[in-house]
């Protein structure tokens, strides 16, 4: 955002226990107030329903589409759902074989995921679920975003090794292998589709995860602009993703 007042349309959601699902409360106007070496001030104004305590508002935008280019405030991390669902969905015709060999996939959707990293509360939505249902036996796999820089737009899906210059989460070394070959092999058929982030810093769920399993997978959507305004990223980089994920 520029330097001066930013009005935007939000709305406020809020977990409904009857439903058990989270729901819109309230719909109104996010008022973003920006000034030079002075910390940004903002306003929620309600124009139709109530806001709670730990009500989460969110900025309400339309995804803009220039040929390749997809542009939106929420991209970090909706790309990263889209993907899982879309990922998913192809998998699906193998449900039988899946439950014929006693095994389990589950996508799970967390939220709270970047509170500050000094916070007792930093990727709490992982740590919530991953604590709520028992820890697989395989391993978890993150889908987040990634950066662009030490990764370009149109080179398919992201992925590290580990995360948070080595803080994070380490991907273990079977599965490094598989992934680097993985790689090699649909990009000789499909090329960018995958590629390597030798600079990947992230400070995301797999925080949560990794108390409760092994990482598996540290995958992301190449985004630009990513946490500073409306952020891009190229249509074909989330079909790439999908046909990562799902083979992998």
């Amino acid at each position: 955002m520029k330097e001066g007042i930013t009005e935007l349309e939000a709305v406020g959601t809020r977990y409904d226990l009857k439903k058990g699902k989270m729901v819109c409360a309230s719909r109104g106007r996010l008022i973003c107030t920006r000034r030079a070496d002075v910390e940004d001030v903002f306003r929620y104004l309600v124009d139709d329903g109530d806001l709670r305590l730990e009500d989460q508002v969110t900025m309400v935008a339309s995804p803009v589409r220039d040929g390749e280019l997809l542009t939106v405030n929420s991209l970090d991390d909706s790309a990263g759902v889209a993907v899982t669902l879309a990922a998913a969905a192809l998998l699906l015709p193998l449900e039988e074989a899946l439950v014929e060999a006693d095994l389990t996939l589950l996508c799970c959707f967390t939220d709270n995921e970047e509170w500050p990293a000094q916070s007792n509360n930093f990727a709490m939505g992982a740590m919530r679920l991953g604590h709520a249902i028992p820890p697989p036996s395989i391993g978890s796999i993150v889908m987040d975003t990634q950066a662009v820089g030490n990764i370009r737009s149109g080179g398919g899906i992201s992925y590290g090794y580990v995360s948070a210059g080595g803080l994070g989460a380490p991907v273990s070394l079977d599965c490094r292998a598989i992934l680097d070959s993985l790689k090699e092999r649909l990009n000789a058929v499909y090329p960018n589709t995958a590629q390597f982030n030798r600079g990947y810093f992230s400070r995301s769920d797999e925080f949560g995860f990794v108390r409760w399993s092994r990482a598996v997978g540290l995958f992301g959507v190449p985004v630009d602009n990513i946490h500073r305004g409306p952020e891009t990223c190229n249509v074909r980089d989330l079909v790439a993703s999908v046909r990562f994920l799902g083979a992998y």
